[in-house]
């Protein structure tokens, strides 16, 4: 993920409500577990299952059967297919020479065609960009009952006014805006760990 990008994980309000009983405002990320998980990784190229139990792992789209195809065709219109997408993982990847990092995949259910994990990612480099394409992301998660998590566990309305607080106080605005000072804080951490 490039410093520039902001991600959000798209999941679906109905499997929130079934597991939670509600919808909270946050859910727990376990970032140290995935520090460590990422830190003794063997080789990149096939990592094992990991043994952490939070957001990123909770099957929440389970029973639901939403349909990747429709999800699809709109994303397709906003960006185009990565050379990389495969039949369980559909993968798009905008053109990084404009300025337009952004990117989004997809999971699937294997032979139900069906969501299991989607994620997106915006480059904030160019606000036009960036609003050419977050928001109809925003839009396609409205239209399927789904609510977007931030990095730190937030768990947000799939609209501008909900996101825009998790937008500003990211390390992608941290950094663009005073790439400084977003450094040395990075060190300080780093030192201090």
């Amino acid at each position: 993920m490039a410093i520039w990008q902001y991600r959000l994980t798209a999941l679906p309000a109905a499997g929130i409500r079934r597991r939670c009983g509600h919808v909270p405002s946050q859910l727990f990320i376990d970032h140290e577990g995935w520090k460590q998980y990422w830190n003794a990784l063997p080789s990149a190229d096939s990592p094992p299952k990991p043994v952490i139990d939070d957001a990123y792992t909770t099957d929440w789209w389970e029973g639901l059967g939403v349909a990747v195809a429709p999800i699809a065709a709109r994303i397709d219109q906003l960006i185009q297919r990565a050379a990389w997408s495969s039949q369980e993982n559909w993968s798009w990847k905008g053109k990084e020479e404009n300025q337009q990092d952004h990117d989004c995949w997809i999971s699937v259910r294997p032979n139900a065609q069906t969501i299991d994990k989607f994620q997106f990612r915006t480059d904030l480099r160019d606000i036009n960009t960036a609003a050419a394409f977050l928001l109809p992301m925003l839009g396609i998660c409205e239209q399927y009952d789904l609510l977007v998590l931030d990095t730190r566990g937030q768990l947000m309305q799939p609209n501008l006014a909900a996101v825009y607080p998790s937008i500003k106080e990211s390390s992608a605005v941290r950094f663009l805006t005073n790439p400084q000072a977003f450094l040395e804080q990075v060190l300080r951490e780093q030192k201090g760990a």
